[in-house]
């Protein structure tokens, strides 16, 4: 008899059909000419990856790698890209997991990984990296660990918040993506220190990756009292950026690090050189520190010259000056300008000064109401001019000094005697403060280089700790 396969019926459940369409796909292969796409010289691999564009993030996600631990994986990818090492935002997904770099060379690193490690269960570990930045949503969850990530971060002695690097903090990074460059985020951050922290004084956001700074213009809002702000070592390219906190009332200003500088290297080198000059701002009126106005202002004759030989040693061009006065019945305006050497660095390098006093009557005689003082760094043609004179009075002085040698023993015999009657009345004043005699008040002088502050500072230290002997005092 023969069977009617018209009325056959094939029951086949979801499984049956899910490998019969395997089995299909396999044998398909198998009998295909045409070799597999990813078939190279005789062996199978993956595609050649396209080059990765920089970027400030990167996302790299791991293909059905919500299967490993995420230390496990971590751990893996630390081991075979070593010595270079990261910090993730870590996420799990249904199908995969993925985190966040932030550097170009350990996005490449991570990329190169791709179907090299082999893992445990046999199976090639696949890296895919692209540029990306991560979402994320801001709570009250979130909220909160903000606020206790910047609780630790908080000196309240100096009433300073360093939110530098912000985004690699420790107690965030494992579940938040907490980036200051994202304006939300910034605008989040500065709300909530606004609210516990009013009168901050010192703000560090060094290192946030920060490209434009609009956003901290709610600073002049907020922050009244802020007199220290640094935002080096971001992405800052425009000096007009500035605009944003121009209105702020700052003290110090801190900049080293973004591409900005670049644009000023040459002005920033010659500011570093002259830094020698000045070494803190004497301007009394911006020192509200009793004790620091205390100690920058210097009276008295051995006070003002112990001063003056701290500064660096120079040499003028006298024969470059020039002098221009404006003189009324209530003031007069003097302003001298020329060149002159630096004598403490190798290199000695020659400087231009502009230098303006204005100066008033007072009682019977005059008094210095302002003084203005700008050196900045001759041109080219200008140097080679002065380095020509500089030659021709070096010749002239060699000359001079064959000529007349034994005057200018004679002149150093009298400044020798000059000097040493000049550490003697040193000698003499701190004597009548302290108590000392000459002998250990000379010594006390030339341990501390005959920086007269220095060496009554140093008196009083030992002398409260009792180190200093009797013979000190008698006479």
């Amino acid at each position: 008899m023969t069977p009617n396969n018209n009325s056959r019926q094939v029951i086949m459940n979801s499984n049956n059909r899910e490998r019969e369409e395997r089995w299909r796909t396999v044998l398909r292969e198998r009998n295909s000419p045409m070799p597999n796409r990813n078939f190279k010289g005789g062996r199978s691999g993956p595609r050649r990856l396209p080059p990765l564009r920089e970027s400030n993030w990167y996302r790299v996600s791991i293909p059905c790698g919500q299967k490993y631990e995420r230390d496990f994986i971590i751990n893996t990818l630390l081991n075979y890209i070593a010595p270079n090492v990261f910090v993730p935002i870590y996420k799990t997904s249904a199908t995969d997991a993925s985190f966040y770099v932030d550097d170009y060379k350990t996005a490449v690193a991570l990329q190169n990984c791709h179907y090299k490690i082999t893992m445990s269960d046999g199976f090639k570990l696949k890296v895919k990296v692209k540029p990306g930045f991560p979402v994320y949503h801001i709570d009250d969850k979130l909220k909160e660990r903000l606020k206790q990530a910047m609780v630790k971060r908080y000196v309240q002695n100096t009433n300073a918040l360093n939110l530098s690097k912000f985004y690699l903090d420790p107690d965030l990074c494992s579940d938040y993506f907490c980036a200051l460059v994202h304006p939300v985020m910034m605008t989040t951050v500065l709300d909530i220190v606004a609210e516990h922290i009013p009168n901050l004084k010192a703000l560090n956001l060094e290192g946030n990756k920060l490209q434009n700074i609009e956003r901290l213009s709610i600073l002049t809002k907020k922050f009244s009292k802020l007199k220290i702000l640094y935002i080096g070592d971001n992405k800052i390219r425009d000096i007009h950026q500035l605009d944003a906190i121009k209105d702020l009332k700052l003290e110090e200003l801190k900049l080293t690090g973004n591409p900005v500088c670049n644009k000023y290297k040459y002005r920033q080198n010659e500011y570093v050189r002259l830094n020698g000059h000045y070494l803190e701002n004497r301007n009394l009126l911006r020192v509200n520190d009793t004790i620091r106005r205390q100690k920058f202002l210097k009276q008295g004759r051995l006070p003002v010259v112990s001063f003056i030989s701290e500064m660096p040693r120079t040499r003028h061009l006298l024969n470059t000056f020039t002098m221009d006065s404006l003189i009324t019945r209530t003031m007069m305006s003097i302003t001298i300008t020329g060149y002159f050497q630096q004598l403490n660095i190798k290199e000695e390098p020659i400087h231009y000064f502009n230098r303006t006093f204005r100066i008033v009557p007072e009682g019977e005689g005059y008094c210095i109401r302002n003084e203005q003082l700008h050196i900045s760094q001759p041109s080219e043609v200008q140097l080679n001019e002065l380095h020509q004179q500089l030659n021709q009075l070096n010749a002239q002085q060699t000359q001079s000094e064959m000529e007349t040698q034994s005057e200018m023993e004679t002149q150093s015999e009298m400044e020798t005697q000059s000097e040493n009657l000049l550490k003697k009345q040193m000698a003499l004043t701190l004597s009548q403060p302290t108590n000392m005699n000459l002998e250990w008040s000379l010594k006390c002088l030339r341990e501390t280089q005959w920086i007269y502050d220095n060496a009554f500072a140093a008196f009083q230290e030992f002398f409260k700790l009792g180190q200093i002997p009797s013979e000190a005092f008698a006479k």
